[in-house]
């Protein structure tokens, strides 16, 4: 197969980076929206533990879900959202992405080698 697991995993991982910059960036939109609570995407234990298992298969069809974030402290007005925090997260997540799409574009080129007959 041309497609192997770790490009799908790769896959994966950059779709989860995607729904999590769109939380983070509502997150942010929101910091100063009456009773609005911060949400995050739960997923990178459950991908890692299916990945260790050796489950490839299983790892990609995790779900990632969208959940409310209340470990961060309420304004008065019950709102939860940190600026800070929030482009910390949406930072760190952007490396990731660069990452993954990296490691996905240098699996494409020994592909396209493969392809051409090494050279």
């Amino acid at each position: 197969m041309i497609i192997d697991d770790r490009m799908q995993n790769l896959a994966k991982l950059m779709d989860v980076s995607m729904l999590r910059a769109q939380v983070h960036s509502t997150n942010l939109a929101h910091q100063n929206t009456p009773g609005f609570v911060a949400r995050k995407v739960e997923f990178d234990q459950a991908f890692r533990d299916a990945v260790a298992r050796g489950d490839n298969q299983g790892a990609r069809s995790v779900a990632p879900k969208v959940v409310e974030d209340r470990s961060g402290m309420f304004d008065n007005d019950g709102n939860n959202v940190s600026g800070a925090a929030e482009v910390a997260v949406l930072a760190q997540n952007r490396v990731l992405y660069e990452a993954y799409a990296s490691a996905m574009r240098g699996k494409g080129r020994i592909l396209d080698m493969a392809i051409r007959g090494g050279g």
